[in-house]
């Protein structure tokens, strides 16, 4: 993950620095630093978290986010100042977060916690797919994940087109469950964000997860409680993006 500071203030930026390192200790980070909004820009990098100061010489940071949105549309920008009346004018930028310094710590950590959840969204996977080599996933776009009966295999399905790999669903989960997926029965792993509904004809084992594409798939006996609650969490965490 790839994240900017532009904030003209030595030591202020050094303190930011140091609570997003904290923050982000077990996640991979590449943090820079600008001092002006005109070597930030002048840069042309794209990343995807930036803590934009307000206070800026020559071009501010509320100028400075709108030529930067433009070119990089999906990075996440949060407004840093100690101005409370730069508060609107940071949501009319399309601001994700408005963070006072004199709060800061408590303040970066609830903004980093609810970037991420929306950056997760567009992360990928690579597959190894036979006969087509490696296919890159964004996860937004994987709908459902099934197990291919008495085969090491498992069926990508997506927006696109569904794809064969050989992967463990199991591994998946693990590694999927923190990023919106759930484990509705032994053979399926599906997106949270793709669930329209949860019904069933009566009997407790014939519970049916239907898809927004129009799909279903099957919900193992007893886990319509913990999906509803799983699905609650995920779309609250949504919410408070």
């Amino acid at each position: 993950m790839k994240i900017a500071i532009v904030e003209d203030s030595e030591e202020w930026a050094e303190r930011i620095k140091d609570i997003i390192q904290e923050i982000l200790k077990k996640e991979k980070t590449e943090i820079e630093i600008y001092s002006s909004a005109e070597k930030f820009l002048k840069a042309e990098k794209e990343y995807q978290i930036i803590f934009m100061d307000i206070y800026l010489n020559e071009i501010n940071g509320l100028e400075a986010t709108i030529k930067y949105k433009s070119q990089f549309p999906k990075s996440i920008v949060m407004i840093v100042t100690l101005y409370k009346e730069y508060c609107r004018e940071g949501y009319k930028i399309d601001a994700f977060r408005y963070i006072e310094k004199d709060n800061l710590k408590e303040e970066i950590q609830e903004g980093v916690e609810h970037a991420l959840t929306k950056l997760r969204k567009y992360q990928t996977m690579e597959i190894n797919v036979p006969e087509q080599g490696k296919v890159r996933l964004v996860y937004k776009d994987i709908i459902y994940i099934e197990t291919i009966k008495k085969q090491r295999k498992v069926i990508f399905h997506t927006t696109k087109q569904d794809y064969t790999a050989e992967e463990k669903i199991t591994e998946l989960t693990e590694r999927l469950e923190e990023d919106g997926f759930y484990r509705s029965n032994k053979s399926i792993l599906v997106n949270l964000d793709w669930v329209e509904k949860v019904s069933s004809d009566g009997m407790e084992t014939a519970k049916k997860i239907f898809l927004k594409n129009g799909k279903k798939v099957s919900l193992g006996v007893k886990k319509k409680k913990e999906l509803m609650m799983k699905l609650y969490e995920w779309r609250l965490k949504q919410l408070n993006q």
